[in-house]
């Protein structure tokens, strides 16, 4: 195969609890869901141990050497691959909106060029090591993921929600947002598992349970969010995805979604209309 093509779906956060630090890192739980909202990766064979990256769409432009697509090529190129190869990224995911675009970037190289390698990767193993969402980003859909972000309950059920994302373009990182939160050191309920529950029984308790521990750190780093945040909750269930900037509407129907969209649009609000796949 000398030329691959890759759909990976952003993920949004409806539920983020921060259970516990070691010395390295926050132990997370998380409910976590997959939406039609996806970065291309396109990667083509090279005849030469060479590398190049082209991007598309949002933010395009980063240094090749900080992108997270190119960084895992070149794992790749040094330690099983005897051909370079050309990657070409169509940015759709916001990028620094706590969806998992860097992930997303990250799971297609890895797709895309095992596929070249005729099925040889472990995939498992150099996502893993690739970054914390990696391995969830591979396979998608509702989840529960949990520790590190290694431990993945992929839930089984076809019910579907529909989503309106307000995602600012300023980022709050990841970094800076746990830092805040170990300054703030303050607790909260643990709402993933209760979450799960009513979800795969779609009770309407569901909306109520949405909540990122998070957010308290994310507002203080970038305040918009939570004008954002309140905006949307005046509408029903919402919630912050990852560690920002995207505040995240849930609905159980579709009708409502649009009807909800349709008054902010007309209020200037920019969104994103989503649902889960």
């Amino acid at each position: 195969m000398k030329k691959t093509k890759v759909k990976i779906p952003a993920k949004v956060n409806l539920t983020l609890d921060v259970e516990g630090k070691d010395e390295k890192f926050h132990h997370l739980k998380s409910l976590v869901c997959s939406i039609n909202l996806y970065d291309e990766i396109t990667i083509k064979a090279r005849k030469d141990k060479n590398i190049t990256l082209k991007e598309k769409g949002l933010l395009a432009g980063c240094e090749k050497q900080k992108n997270n697509a190119y960084k895992t090529a070149k794992v790749i190129l040094d330690r099983y691959s005897d051909f370079g190869v050309d990657i070409t990224v169509k940015k759709n995911i916001p990028v620094g909106a706590g969806l998992g675009g860097s992930s997303a970037d990250v799971a297609g190289v890895l797709i895309g060029y095992d596929m070249m390698l005729g099925g040889s990767l472990d995939l498992y193993s150099l996502a893993k090591e690739l970054g914390s969402d990696v391995n969830y980003m591979l396979g998608g859909g509702y989840a529960v993921i949990s520790g590190k972000g290694d431990d993945i309950e992929y839930l089984e059920t076809d019910k579907k929600l529909y989503l309106i994302i307000i995602a600012e373009e300023q980022a709050v990182t990841s970094k800076d947002c746990f830092s805040e939160f170990d300054r703030q050191n303050k607790t909260y309920e643990k709402v993933t598992d209760k979450a799960k529950q009513y979800l795969l029984s779609m009770d309407k308790k569901f909306l109520s349970v949405l909540s990122n521990h998070l957010y308290n750190s994310s507002i203080k780093l970038l305040p918009k969010i939570a004008e954002n945040y309140k905006l949307l909750s005046n509408y029903g269930g919402a919630t912050m995805s990852g560690s920002g900037s995207s505040i995240v509407g849930v609905y159980f129907s579709k009708e409502e979604r649009d009807k909800i969209n349709k008054e902010l649009r007309k209020k200037k609000v920019k969104t994103i209309i989503a649902e889960t796949v």
